[in-house]
């Protein structure tokens, strides 16, 4: 289901991230995130005060995005197959609910055959399921689906995303600083 150019791409993230060293300043995750950039074929489009974001040539869509506070980096998001034509398919499209359905499932067998991919080179997920399933981790993002592998004091999860009917169908790939143990402190404070 992922094509050679998924495969090729997915092979150069999962070498790279794990040499990353995550201190989240902005200055050095730029540096650090400009590499992978440039071996994905990507160049920095625009530096603003909510983040910096990375893209083809091609289409201009962000394919990097290091979401910033002040001079601290909080989040790194990674495109991997989004589709983005929302509003024709929602505009034209008698059957939008039926091919919005479509393209989640058709995202949904990519973040499978990505996992698997992704499971040769750093060991199974910690987490691979859905929001409503025991075990998600409380300090994640909601997605439809993710899998989640922690490494490097980072949480890296692959994850399928559609947050509104007008939103993006995406397979991306979240990486944050490893939160688990602050949220295990609020949970005992809240359970005293």
């Amino acid at each position: 289901m992922l094509s050679e150019q998924h495969h090729r791409q997915l092979h150069m993230i999962a070498a790279y991230l794990p040499g990353v060293n995550y201190d989240w300043e902005k200055e050095k995750m730029v540096h650090v995130f400009s590499v992978l950039a440039e071996l994905l074929g990507y160049r920095m489009m625009w530096e603003e005060s909510e983040g910096v974001c990375f893209c083809n040539h091609n289409d201009g869509f962000p394919r990097i995005f290091l979401e910033r506070n002040q001079e601290k980096i909080q989040s790194v998001w990674l495109d991997i197959d989004t589709f983005r034509e929302m509003d024709l398919l929602l505009k034209y499209s008698s059957r939008s609910n039926d091919k919005i359905n479509e393209l989640t499932i058709e995202r949904l067998y990519k973040l499978d055959a990505a996992v698997r991919f992704l499971t040769v080179f750093w060991g199974p997920p910690k987490f691979y399921g859905e929001f409503w399933d025991p075990g998600f981790p409380r300090d994640q993002y909601v997605a439809i689906m993710m899998a989640l592998w922690k490494m490097n004091n980072v949480n890296i999860a692959l994850q399928v995303e559609h947050q509104e009917r007008n939103y993006p169908i995406s397979l991306n790939m979240l990486i944050t600083p490893d939160r688990e143990s602050a949220s295990k402190q609020v949970d005992a404070l809240v359970n005293q």
